[in-house]
């Protein structure tokens, strides 16, 4: 038969003895201001299925939203989400893709 390798697990209930201690942070300065000197917030682009129903929404009749995705299965996600949106708001949200599935159109029909 083969030779067999033994490992040996020293310490810590079998866990291995290269482990890397975490770092510790020490704890931070704090002090009370004025809500006046605070800084506000970053702009916040909301998830892309957002974005894009809003620029449905936005379209005048007879025009489509085109999109290109990176994948089809990102582009399939996408569509899924804006369709929920677009149900909850009793609108019916139709889309055409590309052969590659890369690249779909978005519009919104009256039910």
């Amino acid at each position: 038969m083969g030779s067999q390798k033994v490992v040996a697990v020293e310490g810590g209930g079998g866990r291995a003895s290269n482990r890397v201690p975490s770092k510790r942070y020490a704890r931070p300065e704090t002090a009370i201001v004025k809500m006046d000197e605070v800084p506000e917030p970053p702009p916040r682009n909301g998830p892309v299925a957002e974005q894009l129903y809003l620029q449905v929404r936005e379209l005048g009749q007879g025009n489509a939203l085109k999109a290109s995705f990176e994948s089809e299965k990102h582009g399939e996600y996408v569509r899924g989400k804006m369709r929920a949106m677009a149900k909850k708001e009793k609108k019916f949200l139709s889309s055409s893709r590309t052969a590659d599935g890369k690249t779909r159109y978005f519009w919104l029909e009256k039910l």
